[in-house]
């Protein structure tokens, strides 16, 4: 499917959720109820539309869907699942651990009430870095499994096959993505260092801005380092390196609970709470580019034939990721981190 039709259908699934939640809410007075419903009403406009489309452009058959697959074609998909799943449990904790730790400042709501305001400022720069990640997801995988290499900044030879490094096509796209990245977040980060003082305007409380206005400073810091981790992160998933990601992101939140644990013994508030958010990220930072030029397929590694790739470096993580890849049903390049709270 094309990149702008499933935009269109999301765009106009929001729009329903945004006229149902007002008619479902006031109209009809079901509260917080009829909010629900208006998510769940677009939900299924969204899964609806989408499998009409599927069925139209003759990606999937209706028949297919009821047939048991079998279990060499579900096998990757499970093992790769299962380390997504992990990683969304890990940024949980690390999202949740953050959270209770701010809500436990203080008995008054001020530095809860604070902490989200933050997040919600973090939020209006991770956006663009977020897109960047599927962006990256998407286009390592296109240029890993692409024929026209010449087209991605691989080498043809002149009877149309592929010559020289097979990872140069992908290895070129990855840098250039996270090229892009590091703009992006010294460029969000600029911005949000410039709109510090307009967390005033956030809150009409004025303990809760006074609690939010140091720690913004440090949100904005983040921006820095998101651009290529989310970045880095997406190239991970595009190359189907999911217990790598699963991995990174152990670590990441071990930091964090350590951290927020030491946290007890010094004042320092929402302040010390960002930081250790900051942590998180520069941990991360360190893994993905440990991944990419160190540890995963798409490092410069010699071989005993004294080439940069060697036979034994493929993508992914295990030999059964090509069945995935012919089932056309491999596993989608979703960060589950955004969750836009976790990956401040």
């Amino acid at each position: 499917m094309d990149t702008t039709t499933p935009l269109k259908v999301s765009a106009l699934a929001n729009i329903i959720n945004c006229v149902l939640d007002p008619v479902l809410m006031f109209r009809l007075n079901l509260g917080v109820a009829g909010a629900a419903l208006a998510t769940v009403f677009s939900e299924y406009f969204s899964a609806l539309s989408f499998l009409s489309l599927l069925v139209k452009k003759q990606m999937i058959q209706l028949r297919q869907l009821f047939r048991v697959p079998k279990w060499n074609n579900i096998k990757p998909l499970l093992k790769g699942g299962m380390a997504v799943q992990l990683r969304s449990l890990l940024m949980n904790v690390s999202i949740l651990s953050a959270m209770r730790t701010a809500n436990n400042l203080d008995s008054s709501g001020v530095s809860a009430a604070a902490y989200q305001l933050l997040v919600i400022f973090w939020q209006c720069g991770a956006i663009v870095t977020l897109a960047l990640s599927t962006t990256a997801a998407v286009l390592v995988s296109a240029a890993a499994a692409s024929p026209n290499m010449a087209e991605l900044g691989g080498e043809m030879s002149e009877s149309g096959e592929q010559k020289g490094d097979s990872l140069q096509a992908p290895r070129h796209v990855a840098d250039r993505m996270l090229t892009w990245g590091l703009i992006s977040g010294i460029t969000l980060g600029a911005l949000q260092l410039g709109f510090v003082p307009l967390i005033a305007k956030f809150s009409s409380v004025k303990a809760v801005n006074e609690a939010a206005r140091r720690p913004a400073i440090l949100v904005a810091i983040t921006q820095f380092l998101n651009g290529v981790v989310f970045t880095g992160e997406g190239v991970m998933q595009g190359l189907g390196c999911f217990r790598g990601l699963a991995a990174v992101s152990g670590i990441a939140a071990a930091f964090v609970v350590l951290g927020l644990k030491m946290l007890n013994k010094f004042d320092l508030g929402l302040t010390g709470v960002w930081s250790v958010l900051i942590l998180f990220n520069t941990v991360r930072l360190a893994g993905v580019l440990l991944h990419r030029y160190k540890l995963g397929p798409l490092a410069q590694k010699k071989g005993a034939n004294g080439s940069n790739n060697p036979a034994g470096v493929t993508l992914g993580e295990n030999k059964n990721q090509n069945e995935s890849d012919e089932s056309g049903k491999g596993i989608a390049g979703t960060s589950s981190m955004l969750e836009p709270a976790a990956a401040a």
